[in-house]
């Protein structure tokens, strides 16, 4: 039994695809839109419109459809753990896009001090002390030993950040824009 389908992926194609009886022929987008396009010219669409549509194209153009073969087992797993390591890859992304806007806001000198954002240090860092203020209230003995916990191991890097960090002047004065973005900061960061 043919079934076009307009996907080649997802929950269905792999639910339909357990029925050996099924041969599925998956239906590239463009050609169901150009055609729907073709039969209705006013664009609208609806589940019912379009099932018959698949259905006419099932029936007088299978020589232009390929039927799907499933993958294997192997290819399919890894096919799913490439698609969830781009969502988490564009996830963190995204994230450290909304870090970095946040911070060159009211605490730009971050960017300055650390080239990136996304380690464990640098959120470390801003979870524990999110603001310019709050980091020039700790003593260099104290983030000495937060850089070397960290696995900061570059004592001329460590020492040039400290003499930054004293230096630094606030970027922003006003509390309610440090108090917003800082405790976004800090959720982003933890």
């Amino acid at each position: 039994m043919a079934v076009a389908v307009e996907q080649s992926r997802g929950a269905l194609v792999f639910m339909l695809s357990n029925y050996e009886p099924l041969h599925l022929f998956p239906v590239p987008p463009t050609m169901a839109a150009n055609m729907r396009e073709a039969l209705s010219p006013s664009g609208a669409n609806d589940d019912p419109r379009d099932a018959d549509l698949l259905l006419d194209l099932l029936q007088q153009h299978r020589d232009q459809l390929c039927r799907l073969v499933p993958d294997t087992e192997a290819t399919r797993q890894v096919q799913n753990l490439v698609e969830e390591r781009r969502k988490l890859v564009d996830e963190k992304t995204e994230q450290t896009n909304r870090l970095t806007s946040h911070l060159k806001i009211y605490f730009p000198q971050m960017l300055d001090w650390f080239k990136q954002l996304d380690t464990e240090l640098v959120c470390a860092l801003l979870r524990r002390r999110p603001t310019l203020e709050e980091l020039q209230n700790v003593t260099p003995a104290q983030l000495r030993r937060f850089f070397r916990k960290h696995r900061c191991r570059d004592q001329e890097l460590i020492e040039h950040r400290i003499l930054a960090i004293r230096q630094a002047i606030p970027a922003v004065r006003d509390r309610a824009v440090i108090e917003a973005k800082s405790t976004e900061v800090k959720a982003i960061g933890g």
